[in-house]
């Protein structure tokens, strides 16, 4: 099979399996990285892209819609009160809920890091949060 056979297929299976399948081949390259280079100070890095770039990529989860329709209307002002207040601003500076979305989980990511960025267990604590908390961040953004 040469690479464009397999570039095909591999395509076809994104569309039929959805983000599934984009997320357990990440899982499994992230867990790999760490394992190889543990050691590294800096290798939570690789994890923390990864990371965003599962979130940054996040379209087809089941509250993705509806956050989107909460964002867009100003009518969900009984939600949490800081949560109304972060998507008022974001669409006082014109960000798509997308946009916003990506905004919210930055500063998640960044509140999350510096809580344990000083320890020597931040590739580990990283990696125990990609596989459960993570996900449900990713999807109940207003709960990250």
């Amino acid at each position: 099979m040469g690479v464009v056979e397999f570039y095909n297929q591999l395509l076809k299976m994104i569309r039929r399996e959805g983000g599934a399948l984009i997320y357990a081949l990440t899982v499994i390259t992230i867990f790999q990285s760490i394992i190889k280079i543990s050691r590294k100070k800096s290798s939570y890095i690789i994890l923390l892209i990864m990371m965003l770039v599962i979130s940054m990529g996040n379209y087809f989860n089941a509250d993705y819609l509806v956050y989107e329709r909460m964002y867009n209307n100003a009518e969900y002002s009984r939600l949490e009160p800081v949560f109304s207040l972060l998507m008022a601003l974001g669409r006082t500076i014109g960000l798509s809920y997308h946009q916003f979305a990506v905004m919210v989980i930055l500063i998640g990511f960044i509140i999350i890091l510096s809580s344990i960025k000083n320890k020597n267990i931040t590739n580990y604590v990283l990696l125990a949060y990609l596989f459960y908390p993570f996900l449900l961040d990713v999807t109940q953004i207003r709960f990250f």
